[in-house]
């Protein structure tokens, strides 16, 4: 979605664990800079369950939860998400994510998400398109003005898993100015 990092890169790394029923866990941490004066990093945890439904399709759900330690005098509070993602072959996805107070506003957020995976191998090509939109705003809490409630996100990234490691290289963008 939109840069946490001002549009400078930053290093992000994440851990995750799957069980055989379906049930998955883990963390993902990255450099952010919102402002001047913001934490140096974001931490976030997560909890899910994938679900086949069929041969051909599954459910995915997901509650992650957002931290962003450091600076205790600046006001960016955590907050949780839920995820909902329906699946044909591992390949089509169509999602929903709703987080209520987003950053610690009293403002929602919610996500709509279109992506497919084509994979070959190890190697793994995925386009991605999103709309976000806040349930409410104001001059703080907007997409680039006061009249701005929502933005499109689009992805492309290439994967390669290795072993029991997976490694993503990813172009984000958005049509925000």
């Amino acid at each position: 979605g939109i840069s946490y990092t001002r549009g400078k890169p930053t290093l992000q790394a994440g851990l995750s664990y799957q069980h055989p029923s379906g049930l998955y866990m883990g963390t993902w941490a990255s450099g952010v800079q919102l402002k001047e004066d913001s934490p140096d990093y974001e931490i976030d945890g997560y909890l899910g369950w994938y679900t086949p439904l069929s041969d051909r399709f599954a459910l995915d759900t997901t509650l992650t939860h957002y931290r962003f330690p450091g600076d205790s005098d600046v006001e960016i509070d955590a907050y949780n998400e839920v995820t909902v993602r329906a699946l044909y072959d591992d390949a089509l996805m169509v999602g929903w994510r709703r987080a209520k107070d987003f950053l610690g506003s009293e403002h929602d957020k919610s996500a709509l998400e279109l992506a497919y995976t084509l994979h070959t191998g190890s190697f793994s090509i995925e386009m991605l398109t999103a709309t976000h939109k806040y349930h409410s705003f104001d001059d703080d809490f907007n997409f680039g003005n006061e009249q701005r409630d929502n933005y499109w996100q689009f992805r492309l990234g290439v994967g390669r898993s290795h072993g029991a490691s997976d490694y993503q290289l990813s172009l984000d963008r958005t049509n925000l100015c």
